[in-house]
């Protein structure tokens, strides 16, 4: 398994702009071409290169079709060995491989702004058990233990790939501060959970209990240099 952060902290010159996105396939370029804010644009494009990168320094491979099954999850059509997942929030993206599913989000913490809000986001994606634990919790502490809880149950959902609908049909049960188990489907899946660059939780969905997985930071400008480096 590999995973990789990059922070968004460049917009992209015309120049840099173009060269990346003319090594996208054409969905995908139009898909960019179709934000309104750059910074989105930006952040879908750099994911793609992201993976784009890691599968050719990893898998050796260079020629791939990204297809969707019908709840939206990618997957390359002609690697069936070879699985990924992206995320991106705030001023970062993250993106995995590995040699089985995998799924990872990444999510921004955000204070609330109000107890209300809080609550009222607890119940839309926690089910009564997730609920009752987290409010068990030091009050000071439960903001940062909803997150881990949010990206977890992201997590899950994209390496299921069944679409979101399915967030509150099992149970995200903690089995020390970083790691947890999803209970619920056939076989339990294993969640490590981080806390990434202060103001971020990432959470990583396998299924098979893995080593802590080490984060890779990579730049924009590293990454864009190493492929112009073999043009």
């Amino acid at each position: 398994m590999y995973a990789y952060a990059m922070p968004l902290d460049m917009l992209l010159n015309n120049e840099n702009y173009n060269f990346l996105l003319e090594r996208m396939p054409i969905e995908t370029k139009e898909k960019i071409k179709r934000f309104r804010f750059i910074k989105d644009s930006c952040r879908t494009l750099f994911g793609r290169v992201l993976l784009q990168y890691m599968l050719d320094k990893y898998y050796g491979m260079k020629d791939y079709t990204i297809t969707y099954n019908e709840y939206g999850k990618p997957y390359l059509k002609e690697y069936n060995h070879v699985h990924f997942s992206i995320s991106h929030s705030g001023d970062w993206i993250v993106c995995v491989t590995c040699n089985h599913l995998i799924g990872v989000d990444i999510e921004f913490i955000r204070p609330f702004e109000s107890q209300k809000e809080f609550i009222q986001l607890a119940e839309m994606f926690l089910n009564r058990n997730e609920i009752t634990n987290l409010f068990r919790q030091c009050k000071d502490d439960q903001p940062s233990s909803f997150y881990a809880y949010w990206t977890g149950k992201e997590a899950v959902v994209k390496y299921l790939g069944t679409g979101i609908g399915d967030v509150k049909k099992f149970d995200i049960v903690w089995q020390s501060k970083h790691n947890a188990i999803a209970t619920g489907y056939e076989k339990d899946l294993y969640i490590q959970n981080h806390t990434f660059s202060d103001d971020y939780r990432i959470s990583i969905c396998t299924d098979e209990f893995k080593r802590p997985i080490n984060i890779e930071i990579i730049s924009a400008s590293t990454l864009i240099n190493s492929l112009k480096s073999k043009i």
